[in-house]
Formats: C-alpha cells, structure tokens, sequence
C-alpha cells in the first residue's frame, strides 16, 4: 500500500505540472482528491489493515493528501496569477494596437 501512495503521489504531482487551464486543474483535483479517486479509496482500506501497518498507511496517507491539497492551491494561486497578468496586458495592449490602425 505504501508503495502504491508513493506511485500515486508521483503520477499526481507530475499531471499537476502539466496542468495550465483552470478546467484541467479542476479536473485534476476531481481525479485525485474527490470522493471515488484512488487516494480516498485507499484511506476507506485502511480499516483492512492490521493495527501496525494501518498506522503507518494512514500516516502515509494522510500526508500524500496533503501534499496534494497543498499543490492543489499552489497551483490555482500560480494560475490566478497568470489570468491576472494575461487580464493586465490585454488591458494595457489592446488600446495601443487600436491606435496602430489608424
């Protein structure tokens, strides 16, 4: 199982890097941290477990998620921050190319 988080977190992390469209990373977050992703489906097996293992996996667990979570609002802050700066150019560039036709 811990060996699967791993895998999980690294496959997470690396389509979070990719991911550069508010939708794609709604999509993500969907994938990987809503109610039927496999993160959520691992912590649900827990239970499975015996006691030892249960408490490693768990703990496992729950920082993968919170790695996750914590990318997850990394990124929507990086993306909010790009459309704020695309919003600013066309603002500032838009009234100089109108004046070019002229």
């Amino acid at each position: 199982m811990l060996e699967r988080l791993k895998d999980l977190r690294a496959q997470a992390l690396e389509e979070l890097g990719k991911v550069d469209q508010p939708r794609e990373l709604e999509l993500w977050r969907v994938r990987y941290l809503g109610k039927k992703s496999n993160l959520i489906q691992i912590l649900r097996s827990l239970a499975e477990l015996p006691l030892e293992k249960r408490r490693e996996a768990g703990a496992q667990a729950n920082e993968t998620k919170r790695a996750l979570e914590s990318s997850l609002e990394e990124k929507a802050r990086l993306l909010r921050a790009w459309k704020r700066k695309q919003d600013y150019s066309r603002k500032l560039f838009l009234p100089l190319l109108g004046n070019l036709k002229e």
